[in-house]
């Protein structure tokens, strides 16, 4: 893909976000899925601390601008702190044909 196309975050920031995954999801039983989290990630990835990444991008041709990259998204319902719009963060881009 970089061959061919710019991420619309790294040309507007000059870096990818810090995570797009998960969101801070919160659930019923947060404290025992917490701790079947952190063992699951201590067993696949020799750490204790949960595991964010980028993985969601949004590319674009090198002929257009990249006014504005934002990530979206990342906030709970005001109403029910454990419902979120997504899983991840989603991104927002603003361009401009050049």
């Amino acid at each position: 893909m970089r061959q061919h196309f710019i991420s619309a975050h790294s040309a507007h920031h000059g870096s990818e976000p810090e995570f797009t995954a998960p969101t801070p999801l919160r659930y019923k039983f947060s404290g025992l899925r917490r701790t079947l989290s952190r063992l699951g990630n201590a067993a696949l990835n020799r750490s204790f601390q949960p595991w964010r990444g980028t993985v969601d991008y949004i590319f674009v041709s090198r002929h257009l601008g990249v006014l504005d990259c934002r990530t979206v998204l990342k906030r709970p319902a005001p109403h029910d702190h454990t419902l979120y719009p997504s899983d991840h963060v989603g991104l927002a881009v603003t361009l401009a044909l050049s």
